[in-house]
This record gives structure tokens, C-alpha cells and sequence, in this order.
């Protein structure tokens, strides 16, 4: 679909209003993740500010552990910025490939892998918050042991980075310093079939959902919810297509 517009953060926050004011009574809004509508980064001074309005007292009150900036890492330099300026927000990371070739393909503005692990890195040390993957699941893309043996190493070097900067850590830090993975199903648009791309079988999911946690012990998860919606092209990664 390509920019339109970036948003002010008045006005991303006005969302998060309307939000607020649509639960239905006893419900409340009480995690916000920057995640499908654009790349935050790219819109840095007003994502910095939507951040201090949900977090301030005065504002949204949100705990900063309950807000998260979802990034593909086009900008290394930016991630460590974040890091500066909010360190209490968590990062995600639409990874998709832990290989440069294959991640580029997927990813067009994939940067080096050298300069976005050091950003990751640097991220991770910075505010002791783990990274949390996003991983987009396509049938015989990326959904092969080969990927799941890359995509665990890249987890357990980000968790060594975590842990090296607090090799004293708690319990509870430490938990709060691993990463861990979202395995998302591919859904089927019009323009992921122009490529060959399909939704792979649950079977094959759950396969590599267990090398990831079995063989290699990595904190994963499947995201069987992100396929609501798929009937009526309203799924996880649909709308626009």
C-alpha cells in the first residue's frame, strides 16, 4: 500500500481513547503493541511521544512492561534510540528468517544481520527487557528444520546478550530478560499466492513448533488465534490485501 501519512501522536493516542471508551463495561485496555499499522520506527518523534502520553500518570497510566514497539529492524540505529529514550518498553521483532538471504526476500528493507543483532543486542542490555520474535510461518519458505535450527540460535544469542548484562539476575529478572518466539500461520492473500506463498498444514506447524521447544529449548508459542477472521479477509496480515 506503500505511506499515506504518519501520524501525529495525538493521534495514535486518540485511538487507544477510542478503544478505552468501546470494551464493554468491567473490561479495560491494559496492553498496547505498535504492530500493523506502519513501521514505527519510521515515525520515531511521534511514537516517543505517543509512548510518554501512554505511560504518564496523568494520561493512560499504562505500565511502560505493557507497551510494545514492533519493529522489522530496518533501522539499527533506531532500535538503539528507543533504548535510550524509552527503556522500560518492550521491543518485538518481525524476524521471519534468521538467515540475511531468505529474511531479504521476505523483508525487503532487511538490514545486515551483523548491525541489527548489535542493535538487538544493545537494546537488550540497555533496558533487560527480552526481545520477543515474531515469526511468520509460510509452507516450505521458512517452515523447515534448517529455519528452526537458525531461528534458535539467533534466540539464544539474544538471551546470552540478556543475561550478560545482568549476570546476578533474579529469578524474576530473568524471566523478564528471556525472549521468546510468536510462530504466526501464514494467512493466504492475493498477493502472498502471486509469490507461491501458502498457509502451511497444522501438522506441519506443530512440527516446527517442537524442534523449536524440544530440541532446542526455545520459549515458543503458536498464534493459532491470528486466523480469525480468515473467511472474511480480516486475518493477521489480510487487511490491506
Amino acid at each position: 500500500m506503500g505511506i499515506i501519512a504518519h501520524l501525529k501522536a495525538a493521534e495514535i493516542l486518540e485511538q487507544v481513547w477510542h478503544a478505552r471508551h468501546e470494551v464493554p463495561a468491567g473490561y479495560s485496555v491494559r496492553n498496547v503493541v505498535f504492530m500493523g499499522m506502519g513501521e514505527p520506527l519510521d515515525n520515531f518523534d511521534a511514537l516517543l511521544g505517543a509512548l510518554r502520553g501512554l505511560t504518564h500518570q496523568s494520561l493512560f497510566d499504562l505500565a511502560s512492561k505493557h507497551v510494545t514497539v514492533s519493529t522489522v529492524g530496518a533501522s539499527p540505529e533506531r532500535i538503539r534510540r528507543l533504548a535510550d529514550a524509552a527503556p522500560k518498553v518492550r521491543l518485538a521483532l518481525s524476524l521471519h528468517s534468521a538467515t540475511l538471504p531468505l529474511r531479504q526476500q521476505l523483508i525487503p528493507s532487511a538490514t545486515s544481520m551483523p548491525a541489527l543483532t548489535d542493535a538487538l543486542d544493545y537494546h537488550a542490555r540497555s533496558t533487560g527487557c527480552g526481545l520477543m520474535v515474531e515469526y511468520l510461518l509460510i509452507d516450505g519458505v521458512n517452515d523447515r528444520q534448517c529455519d528452526a535450527d537458525a531461528l534458535a540460535a539467533f534466540c539464544a544469542e539474544r538471551d546470552a546478550a540478556s543475561a550478560s548484562a545482568m549476570p546476578l539476575m533474579s529469578r524474576k529478572q530473568a524471566r523478564a530478560a528471556a525472549g521468546y518466539v510468536n510462530l504466526i500461520p501464514f494467512n493466504p492473500t492475493e498477493v502472498g499466492a502471486a509469490h507461491g506463498y501458502a498457509t502451511p498444514s497444522d501438522e506441519s506447524v506443530e512440527r516446527f513448533h517442537a524442534w523449536l521447544r524440544e530440541k532446542h529449548g526455545v520459549n515458543a508459542l503458536v498464534r493459532w488465534t491470528s486466523a480469525v477472521g480468515r473467511d472474511a479477509q480480516g486475518a493477521c496480515g489480510q487487511l490491506v490485501a
